[in-house]
């Protein structure tokens, strides 16, 4: 922290570092930043509704017209005055070439700010840059800093204006001024399996423009791909953008992997840039009302049991019975989604909270492909600390692939229980069949059974819900950027009713409160938490590229399906296999070994 005693800076600090300095102010003002309100002037009561508090002298502000959040001052007192507010960055030691940037502007042009930069060194104040009145737009400053090279400095904004507006400033670095800087912008997270855009973006730290013929060159997967952006000006303060569309397929979950992108300026390379990329599934959610009264639900029971043996990592199924021995505390639960989702009797699908299904259960096949092969919105994570009783505390991590501004996204948690049966009452569960005797039709081999089975062990059984439809109030933030992990705590009560807390799944939902869909989710064991999550081997060496399927060494038996599920092909063996005959589209492998069996969804 600086102190500012007698109007000087003075180090209280621990040794400067090099580490550059940068924000966007995206999260609020930075911690060890020092705000000082010198002028003591009292604030007009006009500017509260901007964030200001009596002594505030700089707040981070959201500039709802512009989805954007800033550090914002003011001079709009209740009698008029000067204002006398500073920013005071951390101290740093500055080595040769640095500089330092920033972007500002006033708010209103008939009132704009003053200001001024200054840097205290050795006891000595040095303004690096002042205005009478900066501009209404947003204006790229640049200030070289080689007079402090070997130096270490302290650098403070300072709002100097009288009678003025707010003065916004935004995107402040400062450290080593490079010719041209890249970042690539791909989430950090991606789907598994599946072909994505490697983005980014190419800047500047000069003062002036950078002009030459621009060649992005990727590394990825042991490929080199270039991209040739022809003769092109880095404009001071501008981010020009680059993207390889499908430059790459995610390999599988659990399997990160490194991208690198190179700038080549006039042939020579300039700048470079490398992130970590981690594949995972993108989950479908299907919310099922079903009840061991109703003969036609058995259709619901066989569509889960086929969607968990073709997606076993990728499909969280929930049954929310109603009016039976197991409806018990998910009243509310189910008459949300009979409510919202708009159903006219059982069984009845939601998947995602989208997509409804009243009867034709084979197209949840379809649907769980095509969202798994969807881009993800988010990754979702959460953990299972030890319990205080029947209380579980619950930490889940979210990491969104785009940032958010609009106070969108809420967490709600469902405890779903397995193998459910309870010998002590055999009555209560038994289940009706509709399609007992086979003249109905095939139904996942429920057409053999009789009309009323006894001594059903029901799966995917909803024990509790946690939150309202549209999630925990408040349980993320109204903002938040893109690929920055965000932790949110609560708490999960297991209900008496459940019968085998090791049989329980915790499944967490991302919820748009907006419009109350299922925009991603996460399930593990309550007991155990991920070791518990067994995944078969048959997924170690399962690829597809270059029109070829590999599969593990050892593989009994692949097949190839349609989103619509009809089979396409199948083989014996663990020899690559030509996919060159199949179209564009999404397709599902199967593949069986003696460790077990897998499915993954694909594209061409």
């Amino acid at each position: 922290m600086l102190i500012l005693l007698g109007g000087c800076l003075l180090a209280s600090s621990p040794a400067a570092a090099r580490e550059p300095v940068t924000t966007d102010f995206f999260d609020g003002i930075p911690a060890d930043f020092t705000l000082e309100d010198r002028d003591g002037n009292i604030l007009s009561q006009d500017v509260m509704k901007y964030g200001f508090s009596q002594g505030d002298a700089w707040v981070a502000y959201f500039i709802e017209s512009e989805k954007n959040m800033v550090a914002a001052s003011t001079s709009w007192y209740a009698s008029p005055g000067t204002s006398d507010d500073w920013m005071i960055l951390p101290k740093m030691r500055i080595g040769d070439g640095d500089a330092l940037r920033w972007r500002a502007r006033s708010a209103d042009k008939y009132m704009p700010n003053a200001y001024k930069v200054v840097a205290e060194c050795e006891g000595n104040e040095t303004v690096l840059f002042s205005t009478g009145g900066e501009s209404p737009e947003w204006t790229f400053r640049h200030v070289s800093l080689d007079a402090f090279a070997g130096k270490e400095i302290a650098v403070a904004f300072v709002d100097c204006s009288t009678d003025a507006s707010l003065l916004y400033v935004d995107d402040i670095r400062l450290g080593h001024a490079e010719k041209v800087r890249t970042e690539i912008t791909v989430p950090s997270h991606i789907t598994e399996l599946q072909p994505f855009d490697l983005t980014g973006t190419i800047e500047t730290d000069m003062a002036d423009t950078v002009k030459g013929r621009i060649t992005v060159v990727a590394h990825i997967n042991g490929k080199e791909l270039p991209l040739d952006l022809g003769d092109t000006g880095i404009q001071p303060g501008t981010a020009i953008p680059f993207s390889f569309p499908k430059a790459a397929e995610a390999g599988t979950a659990g399997e990160p992997f490194t991208v690198k992108v190179e700038i080549q300026l006039d042939g020579i390379a300039v700048a470079e840039s490398e992130k970590a990329l981690f594949p995972v599934p993108n989950y479908a959610v299907c919310e099922e009302l079903t009840g061991t009264w109703c003969a036609w639900c058995v259709r619901g029971m066989a569509t889960f049991e086929r969607l968990d043996r073709l997606y076993p990592r990728s499909f969280i199924g929930i049954a929310i019975h109603y009016q039976d021995a197991m409806s018990r505390g998910v009243e509310d639960y189910s008459s949300w989604i009979y409510s919202y989702g708009h159903a006219t009797g059982l069984p009845f699908g939601f998947m995602m909270r989208n997509s409804s299904y009243g009867s034709d259960f084979d197209k949840f096949q379809e649907a769980v492909a095509q969202i798994n092969a969807l881009p993800l919105t988010a990754f979702v994570e959460t953990s299972v600390g030890e319990p205080s009783g029947n209380e579980y505390p619950l930490t889940t991590k979210v990491t969104l692939s785009e940032t958010m501004t609009d106070d969108r996204y809420q967490i709600a948690y469902t405890l779903v229980e397995n193998d459910v049966f309870d010998p002590e009452h055999p009555d209560s569960y038994t289940q009706k069949n509709a399609y007992a005797g086979g003249e109905r039709g095939e139904c996942g081999g429920y057409e053999n059974k009789p009309e009323l089975m006894e001594d059903v062990h029901f799966q995917h059984v909803a024990r509790t819900y946690t939150g309202d439809y549209k999630g925990i109030f408040g349980s993320l933030p109204m903002y938040m950027k893109k690929d920055t992990e965000y932790v949110s705590e609560n708490t999960m009560e297991v209900p008496a009713r459940v019968l085998d807390k090791a049989k329980c799944e915790v499944v967490t939902l991302l919820i748009d409160k907006k419009t109350s869909c299922i925009v991603a989710a996460d399930k593990l064991p309550l007991i155990g938490g991920r070791a518990g999550i067994r995944t078969p081997e048959a997924s170690e060496g399962l690829s597809v590229g270059n029109g070829w399927l590999n599969v593990p060494a050892g593989s009994l038996q692949v097949s190839v399906t349609d989103i619509a599920g009809r089979t396409l092909f199948k083989s014996s063996g663990d020899a690559p296999v030509d996919l060159s005959c199949l179209g564009k589209g999404i397709y599902v492998i199967r593949v069986t070994t003696r460790n077990g069996a897998t499915s993954r969804t694909f594209s061409l």
